[in-house]
């Protein structure tokens, strides 16, 4: 506490050079989309540090009420198939991009929608 009786904020010393942050932007194909990669490109450029490209899927539980039901084809793996393509559509907008890109494809779990999107209970 100060002699205001407040709590000092202390402060974290941040110093750029020390550590390059880049710049992370998730891409889905959307007109948006493209104008934030854009754009994201663009700040990456500025700064000279690298350009993250995010794509995410979700895949669908596996449940299928008869054999003749099951897909040939894992649907997880499509989904991520589809993910990869989405990508390959950023990496062709940045085709001209002077700096670093690397490209990520993330699953996003069950578990981890149930949590993000809890209805409150009143």
């Amino acid at each position: 506490m100060n002699s205001n009786g407040l709590h000092e904020h202390q402060t974290i010393p941040f110093d750029p050079g020390a550590r390059s942050l880049g710049v992370a932007v998730g891409f889905d194909g959307s007109p948006h989309a493209t104008a934030a990669l854009a754009h994201a490109a663009a700040i990456a450029t500025r700064r000279g540090v690298t350009l993250s490209v995010i794509s995410t899927y979700r895949a669908p539980l596996d449940l299928y009420v008869t054999y003749a039901a099951l897909p040939q084809e894992p649907e997880a793996e499509v989904k991520k198939r589809q993910a990869h393509a989405v990508l390959d559509e950023a990496a062709k907008q940045l085709a001209d991009h002077p700096g670093k890109v690397t490209y990520l494809t993330a699953e996003e779990t069950p578990s981890e929608l149930s949590s993000s999107r809890r209805i409150p209970r009143w």
